[in-house]
């Protein structure tokens, strides 16, 4: 006896502590009489959730936060929350208020809002589409930036392609005419942002650098491979189309019963849908109060489908409130056998041991029911408290409802994707992978066709293109034929080099002063000309990702209940911040002159002659002390020489002349003056001592004039 009175005791703990006060006052604060008339009828009528009042609560909701009263509105988001439990905006918004706040409240709101947002059938299937459909055009639109700036630094390497190029033995003439004229009809044609890639990538792949090449191909696989699998996205369109099997099976969740409704379910006549069919039926007979009806109906659901839980739920739920406790205790228990972690079916086991007076084993599983999350079913179905239900029903599954929509959108011809962004792509999206890949190919196929002596080069010197065919090597350094003229009868490297950095600084300047590098039309197009693709990439796609939000409308497919709904002012406002500010940040930057050393003649080249300069002045220095033959620079021409050594009328000896002793001292005198020059007092080394400093004079001459030249921009 005192065993059995603790139990009742324990029951009663347990019960109390389950027990939350009435919610009755919910209605009561949407503070319109009509609003709250139409929700008690959704409530008569079996309704599982309020989602129309809850998305009218938001609207209020969001009209009472331009007014700037937060408080206001962040009572009547919490009501919007509390009447639909699968409605995530309220939550999202609300947290977002208690972060500026700094409220502690911010994180659980934002967690119950992240969990709500992909459990619902189909709201989780328009998110999952919106968001594809704005990740392909913001990919799209990225790639079409970057192949079009890319078209613009490469503008004059394709000009010297098609000049170069022949036609029947002779050369195309007016070859910037010809791709202006190319350009112009290509954008005229409107071939959509799928052709346009494709054509752009195959025609500028062979002028690529490496960095961009990885870039590009990087992001034409990705689209390729989202293209590959956009047939999977057929799974969603049933949940988006209201017509669909499936869209018309899970009203049972959604709204309250009516003939409408009904008749659009029993709509459903194919044999595979059989036990789903009979399930809604059943259930919403159930809620309208007609058990007997409800009964046949979720009796023919269970025998054709004895692995599905809700259908034994709702039929117990038929017995309990017929007062047949044994028998829905039994429906109950075969929903535990097929899903032991169904917390409903412990709850209503919990419920009917009550009615029986059995308060211990009442206990037990309501307690088994409380810890596999009975409150977190309590919180996603507020109707069930608001209409103070005994027993709970359960509607169809969200697994199950996505197990059907795939087996239906397996049917569906083409893609819903493609269908959404066909007018943009104007390709079908399906087949994107084989052009883009067809694109690639043909671009590495051109580029390894394409004759080595016509391959674009860049010169060595001023960077415009040139080629094997009209290219010079001069001083070791491959020119163009303008660099290569400025230099061509000049000799002196030092000179040379004057020259060419003087060329090289007109063509910095006329490209400097060039409209697209002063006022870029594109983000990223100024980082991109000037070399830096990672940064222009960067800036490019923040342009590009806010302009897809903008076209958008950051929803494309809209939910059934939001109609009317305005859309929150913060995200057109941040997509045009960042585009702003993207084109504030390719404003602001300016073109960099390529660093350079400032010798340009190799220095393999320099260091050749200055060994063959060194050379030249140790066979001078040993001419000197006559240590070696007279090197060649010394040397008197043949014919001079031969003119030498040709005989000549001899001269009186001094036997035959009388001596004179003034000019015999004289003699004597200049010979050992020339004697004393010539002759090495003190070695070799000395003398070379005395010639190095006129050698050093002249080199700090030239370091003198190489700082002055460094003075320029040039380094």
């Amino acid at each position: 006896m005192k065993q059995k009175t603790i139990s009742i005791l324990s029951a009663i703990v347990v019960l109390v502590a389950l027990c939350k006060p009435c919610p009755s006052e919910t209605l009561d604060g949407l503070g319109s009489e009509q609003l709250e008339k139409y929700c008690r009828s959704e409530l008569e009528w079996g309704a599982p959730s309020l989602p129309v009042a809850s998305r009218l609560l938001y609207r209020e909701a969001l009209e009472e936060l331009s007014k700037g009263d937060r408080e206001r509105a962040a009572e009547k988001l919490r009501l919007s929350a509390s009447l639909s439990g699968d409605y995530a905006a309220p939550l999202f918004t609300l947290a977002r208020i208690e972060l500026f706040s700094g409220k502690p409240e911010f994180f659980s709101h934002l967690s119950e809002a992240l969990r709500r947002n992909p459990t619902s059938f189909p709201a989780s299937a328009v998110v999952v589409l919106n968001t594809a459909a704005t990740s392909i055009i913001a990919i799209s639109i990225l790639l079409l930036v970057l192949l079009v700036v890319l078209l613009l630094k490469y503008w004059q390497s394709i000009e010297h392609t098609i000049s170069e190029s022949r036609w029947r033995n002779a050369k195309i003439r007016n070859a910037r005419s010809i791709l202006i004229v190319a350009a112009i009809s290509l954008v005229l044609a409107r071939l959509g942002i799928a052709l346009y890639i494709a054509l752009l990538a195959a025609a500028l792949w062979q002028f690529m650098e490496r960095k961009e090449k990885t870039i590009i191909c990087a992001m034409l696989i990705l689209l390729a491979g989202i293209s590959a699998i956009s047939p999977l996205s057929n799974y969603l369109a049933p949940a988006i189309d209201p017509g669909s099997t499936v869209r018309r099976l899970s009203l049972v969740n959604e709204r309250s019963v009516n003939a409408y409704r009904l008749s659009k379910i029993k709509t459903v006549d194919e044999n595979r849908y059989r036990a789903e069919r009979d399930f809604a039926i059943g259930t919403m007979m159930y809620r309208l109060g007609l058990y007997d009806e409800a009964r046949v109906h979720l009796l023919e659901s269970v025998s054709i489908d004895t692995h599905f839980a809700p259908g034994f739920i709702n039929l117990g739920n038929v017995y309990f409130m017929q007062g047949d406790y044994d028998r829905a205790l039994a429906g109950y228990r075969n929903a535990v056998e097929v899903d032991s972690t169904n917390a409903v079916a412990h709850y209503n086991i919990g419920q009917a041991y009550i009615k029986k007076l059995l308060f211990a084993q009442s206990s037990i599983w309501l307690q088994r029911a409380n810890a596999l999350g009975i409150e977190r079913y309590r919180a996603s179905h507020p109707a069930l408290e608001i209409k103070k239900a005994v027993v709970y029903e359960q509607g169809s599954p969200g697994e199950k409802l996505w197990r059907l929509a795939k087996e239906e959108g397996r049917e569906r011809r083409g893609t819903i994707l493609g269908e959404m962004l066909q007018g943009i792509l104007l390709f079908q999206l399906h087949r994107l992978w084989i052009l883009l890949a067809a694109s690639l190919a043909a671009g590495v196929i051109i580029s390894r066709r394409v004759p080595k002596e016509r391959r674009v080069l860049g010169c060595e010197n001023c960077g415009l293109p040139t080629c094997n065919e009209c290219m010079q090597l001069l001083h070791s350094i491959k020119l163009c034929p303008e660099c290569a003229g400025a230099i061509e009868d000049v000799s002196s490297t030092k000179v040379a080099e004057v020259l060419l950095r003087t060329r090289r600084q007109k063509i910095f300047d006329v490209r400097k002063n060039n409209p697209l590098h002063r006022f870029p039309f594109l983000p990223g197009s100024t980082h991109i000309l000037s070399g830096k693709i990672f940064t222009g990439f960067f800036i490019a796609a923040i342009f590009s990702c806010s302009l897809s939000v903008l076209a958008m409308k950051a929803s494309y497919i809209e939910n059934d209940y939001s109609a009317n709904m305005p859309n929150p002012g913060w995200q057109p406002l941040l997509a045009w911040l960042l585009i702003v500010a993207s084109y504030g940040i390719s404003f602001s930057s300016k073109i960099v002159q390529e660093p350079r050393s400032y010798r340009i003649i190799p220095s393999e080249k320099r260091r050749q002659t200055s060994e063959q300069t060194e050379k030249q002045l140790k066979a001078e220095d040993a001419w000197l002390f006559l240590e070696s033959a007279p090197p060649a620079s010394l040397k008197k021409p043949a014919e001079e020489e031969k003119r030498i050594k040709e005989p000549t009328p001899a001269r009186p000896t001094p036997s035959d002349v009388p001596p004179d002793p003034f000019v015999g001292n004289i003699l004597d005198v200049s010979a050992s003056s020339r004697r004393q020059q010539i002759r090495p007092q003190k070695g070799t080394k000395e003398i070379r001592a005395k010639a190095q400093p006129e050698r050093t004079k002249i080199e700090t001459e030239d370091n003198l004039l190489a700082e002055i030249k460094k003075g320029s921009s040039w380094r």
